[in-house]
């Protein structure tokens, strides 16, 4: 099972960080590798502090079908894809409409 680091900060239009939690609900909470081993899901909850998170998620590309994380975040809810080790920016991973 594969992880990556994924990171970022939330901030106000006036420069004030946000205050809040970051959620990852992954879509499938028991993944089986291609050998057969079955794996919990990371599902990780954490707190902004200075609106900066860093958080570890279970890669999503690693697996024969296919799932996501719903990342739940101050300005909203959003599907996400983690298909690389990172580390990456979750402003990379939302849609462009959201950015």
């Amino acid at each position: 099972m594969k992880d990556a680091i994924i990171g970022g900060r939330f901030v106000h239009a006036d420069g004030v960080p946000v205050v809040g939690q970051i959620h990852f609900m992954p879509s499938k909470l028991w993944l089986e590798d291609k050998t057969g081993v079955i794996y919990a899901c990371l599902a990780p909850q954490v707190e902004l502090v200075d609106g900066r998170f860093s958080v570890a998620l279970t890669r999503t590309d690693t697996y024969d079908f296919p799932w996501h994380y719903t990342a739940i975040t101050p300005i909203g809810r959003f599907s996400i894809w983690v298909e690389s080790d990172g580390p990456l920016n979750l402003k990379d991973l939302l849609p462009k409409t959201a950015t």
